[in-house]
């Protein structure tokens, strides 16, 4: 059974991934706030525990063992987030910080009763595919700094690495810059600048940080946002 710590590192290689990064211990040594010397000595512990490989360059990949874990990590941290956020009402930052501590002891069984109780959802509140729950991958759409042309377009998923800015996410939040609501895409600022967008009536420039952690999709799209509770 892996540690907190070593979940904590599956959830970030696994992320990494997603994402095409290059996932070495340099930039898993920035994502865990932590030292360069106590990664090392982490994945060799996790080499051990047949959860990760590292080839002759140093990269790091998950084994399939790795990968099955952190799906589940992930898997329990996305429905913890909806219990959170479609029932319980909390905020996207505070669910994301009490779900944190609840994926690391939901058991089998409990993850089985919380999908039951929210309807078998494929998304997390942010719109990213829920491991082994999604039938089919829902679209992943493309991050808004990529637009070139004005018009409509369906806000599909935030990153999960805005999950790591408390900050970023709670501005995303705020300004309804949320999976399922329609944007206007207005123009870009001259010398890569920032974008200009209407939501609801409302104006915002937003910066490059913002604008690449928001992905989009051409036209309205009809997201799994609507959680059937069923207490039965």
């Amino acid at each position: 059974m892996p540690t907190q710590v070593v979940e904590d590192y599956l959830d970030q290689i696994y992320l990494m991934q997603q994402n095409g990064q290059r996932v070495i211990g340099a930039r898993l040594a920035e994502r865990m706030h932590t030292a360069v010397p106590t990664v090392t000595e982490t994945l060799r512990r996790m080499v051990r525990e047949d959860l990760v490989e590292l080839d002759p360059h140093k990269e790091v990949s998950l084994t399939a063992k790795g990968k099955e874990a952190a799906e589940t990590l992930i898997r329990r941290h996305a429905l913890s987030e909806r219990l959170l956020t479609d029932i319980l009402g909390l905020s996207w930052v505070e669910a994301h910080a009490e779900a944190h501590k609840f994926e690391h002891i939901i058991s089998p069984k409990v993850e089985a009763r919380l999908m039951a109780l929210l309807g078998n959802p494929n998304t997390c509140p942010h719109g990213n595919p829920i491991p082994g729950l999604a039938a089919a991958e829902p679209p992943r759409g493309h991050a808004l700094s990529q637009v070139e042309h004005p018009g409509n377009y369906a806000i599909v998923r935030v990153s999960e690495d805005a999950e790591n800015d408390v900050g970023l996410m709670a501005y995303i939040e705020q300004h309804n810059l949320k999976p399922g609501t329609t944007l206007r895409w207005i123009e870009r600022e001259p010398f890569e600048g920032p974008v200009v967008v209407e939501v609801t009536g409302e104006r915002y420039t937003l910066g490059a940080q913002v604008a690449e952690a928001i992905f989009v999709a051409d036209g309205a799209y009809p997201l799994d946002n609507e959680v059937k509770v069923s207490l039965t």
